[in-house]
Order: structure tokens, then sequence, then C-alpha cells
């Protein structure tokens, strides 16, 4: 089970999935480890070992780092491994260990990577966690539904950026390693987009991202790994040969325009030949609750928004307002049946807002003083949330759409909305 914070350690500690490659023929291991060790390893194979090293077919050694600062921290220090594994089978079962011959090892572990053989692919998405209220009930709600990938919009465990709250965060992955794990038996990787509560100071810090984000980076390799080399909040993940996913940055570490914008443009058109295409980001540009003219949601639709209509983009999750959201298919910020549809709020933990927005939205003569033809909102409630994705398979009935479904904690479904292409 894993450690309680405050708690004293295990020699190795937490390990959690992520991706830096290809999610159909790579997994990178990520695992702390207390001080005193050599090189991070992970001993993997198609069939269980049961922990027996010498069984296992397949080792690969990684790289470990410190955040700076860190070990000034009384009972936070820990060195933090990363071990990316290459050249696998895709839609394979691997069986695992992490460790480190000096410290040990972890108990036996599964994934799964993604098929890229048109089967159908499913993942969960939200934002705004945290680890307190009603995270774990949501958490064991979305792994119950077999997802591939877990989706997270930012505001993970809510510390701001701050080594002082380090228990927090420990706190976030025991809960996603306990519970993230499907009905099969398999851990759930992550793929983590950033948000205000992961930033010294939220915003506009562009000038050293590392120090000011210093958890998002450390924990998690995603486009690269380590303090040595350049990270980025803003990167692409392909799915199984069937999807583009794109995680943005709304103005935390990188600035929304220039260059961010320049990539989405160009990462978009480079896989227009995949049939669909998803966005992740923080800050919605269609909120339920915050206003809809904000400084951050208003740039956003200016220079984001025509990149998403030029491409066709097929859904963007958006999160930040702790709401229940789904919008109408939008094109050019007015309802259009090819458009882009856009499912939020971030309510995958935190207490769900009033959606004060929403209710603006529903007075004529404010549309028009917000420019706006006609309300954008679908659906909304004041209601936690995750989304289950799940696009069907070749030449499956359903071929051709996709489906989203908000689930609560108590695994309800609530919401479910099919879009054809």
């Amino acid at each position: 089970a894993p450690f309680a914070p405050g708690e004293i350690k295990a020699p190795i500690f937490h390990c959690y999935l992520t991706w830096q490659g290809d999610t159909s023929t790579t997994m990178t291991v990520n695992f702390h480890a207390q001080d005193g060790g050599g090189e991070g390893v992970v001993y993997y194979d198609t069939v269980a070992r049961n922990g027996a090293l010498d069984e296992y077919a397949f080792s690969t050694e990684g790289s470990s780092h410190r955040i700076p600062g860190l070990n000034a921290v009384p009972g936070a220090d820990r060195v933090i491994n990363v071990v990316e594994l290459t050249g696998l089978a895709p839609g394979q079962d691997y069986y695992f260990v992490a460790g480190d011959p000096l410290l040990g090892f972890t108990e036996e572990k599964k994934f799964q990577t993604i098929p890229n053989d048109g089967s159908p692919i499913r993942f969960i998405t939200g934002g705004d966690m945290g680890i307190r209220g009603f995270v774990r009930e949501l958490l064991d709600a979305a792994a119950a539904q077999s997802p591939m990938f877990g989706l997270i919009g930012g505001d993970i465990a809510y510390v701001n950026g701050e080594l002082e709250a380090w228990r927090d965060w420990d706190a976030w992955l025991s809960n996603w390693e306990e519970l993230m794990v499907t009905p099969e038996g398999a851990l759930v990787p992550l793929i983590l987009a950033i948000g205000n509560h992961e930033v010294l100071g939220g915003y506009d810090q562009f000038d050293d991202p590392l120090a000011f984000a210093p958890f998002y980076f450390g924990y998690f390799a995603q486009d690269g790994h380590g303090f040595d080399m350049p990270r980025s909040t803003v990167f692409s993940r392909t799915l199984g040969g069937r999807a583009l996913l794109v995680c943005l940055d709304s103005g935390h570490l990188t600035p929304v325009d220039g260059g961010q914008t320049a990539w989405l443009e160009a990462e978009l058109a480079a896989n227009s030949d995949l049939p669909y295409a998803f966005a992740a980001y923080h800050v919605p540009m269609y909120p339920s609750h915050r206003d809809f003219d904000a400084p951050n949601s208003t740039l956003q639709r200016q220079v984001w928004l025509p990149v998403f209509d030029a491409h066709g983009l097929t859904a963007a999750f958006e999160n930040h307002d702790h709401m229940f959201k789904r919008t109408k298919r939008l094109r050019g910020n007015a309802p259009h049946p090819e458009g882009t549809l856009y499912l939020g709020d971030g309510s995958f933990g935190r207490d769900p807002r009033t959606g004060d927005q929403a209710a603006v939205l529903e007075n004529p003569s404010e549309l028009e003083r917000l420019g706006l033809q006609e309300n954008y909102l679908a659906a909304w409630a004041s209601r936690r949330n995750f989304w289950l994705v799940e696009i069907p398979g070749v030449g499956e009935n359903g071929e051709g759409s996709v489906t989203f479904t908000a689930i609560d904690e108590l695994g309800e479904a609530f919401d479910t909305y099919t879009l054809r292409k």
C-alpha cells in the first residue's frame, strides 16, 4: 500500500507511468527512491514473473535527478528515477518491477501499451483535483472504466509550486497509484497539462519555468526529463494512429500567443491525416462560471480558436471553473454542425461552483453585450465529474464517431454526447 504522508518511506516508493514518446511502443516508468542507491532499472516481460528478476526477458536502466532545493525541506528529499522503455509491442500487456539493486524493487505491476491496429481507444479526462473531498471516489469510478490513460488538465495537487507542500504531492501520487488500476489490473498512465496551481505565481512565469513549477517538471517525465534538459509544457501525443492530442499552456509558463500558437498550427497541419484531434489546456475559452471576457479566455479565443476552426479540432478539454460543462459544436464563437465540442470544466475533485457565467448566458441582452449570437452552452451543472472518451474501432458500429460521457463520484453517467465526424 502507498505510504501515508509523514510516515517513514520505504526505500522505493511511488511508481507511476507517463509517456515521452509513441504511446503504442514506449512507456516511461517514474519512481522515487531514498538516497544511497545506484541507477534505477526496470525489469519487464510480457508474462508475469512475480518479481523474480532473473526470469524477466528485458531490463532497461534509466536516469535519476533531484528537485533543486527539496533536500532542504525536512522529510522531503528523494531521488526521482526515470526509465523509458522502448521497442514495445502495441496493445500488449507488460509486467514489470522497478527499483535498484542496492535498495530493492517494487512489487510486480502491469501496464498495457495503446493498440495501433484500429482497435477502440478509451481514456478519461478531467482537471482541478487536489487530495481532499471526493477525489478518491472519482478515481475509483474512473478506473472502473478501464481507461488506456488519464489526461489531467492542470491543477493537480494544488500546491502552487511550493516545496514545503511536498506532502500533498505524496498524497496525490498515493491516491493515483492505489486507485487508478483497471479491473484488468493495469496501471493507468498519465498525460498532464499544466494549470495555475502547479506554478508559483500562477501565470506569466516565462523566464524560469523550472524554478516556478518544480514538481510538475521534476515528477513527471513527459517532454524530456531531469533538470539539465529543455522542458516544455506544450507537447503532443498520437493515440494508436487514430487521434492527435495536443497539450497546451494557458499562459502559466509559456505565452499563449507567439511560438505556442505557431507550434499548434504546425502540429495540427502535420497530423491532418488522423481522423480525430483533441486539445487539453487549463483555462476555458468557453467558461461556465468565470467571465466569458476574462483576459486569458479572450486571448485564447483570439489566437487558438482560428487554428482549431481551420483544422477541424474534434474536441477541447477545458478546466479551471470547477463545473460540469458541455458546449454546442462551435466554430467562430457560434454553433456550427461541424464545429468543435468544448468539454469541462475541471471538477475532478474540487467543490463545484455555481455557474455564474452559465446564468448570464441565458439573458439575451448579456449575449448581445458579449457579442454572441446565442448561448454556447448545451449542458451545465454544479456537479463533480470526469469525462470518459470512447473512439470505436475500425469496422465497428459507430466508426467515424466519438462518444463523450460525464461520470460523477457515484459512477453515474449523467450526460452523453456522440459526435459524428
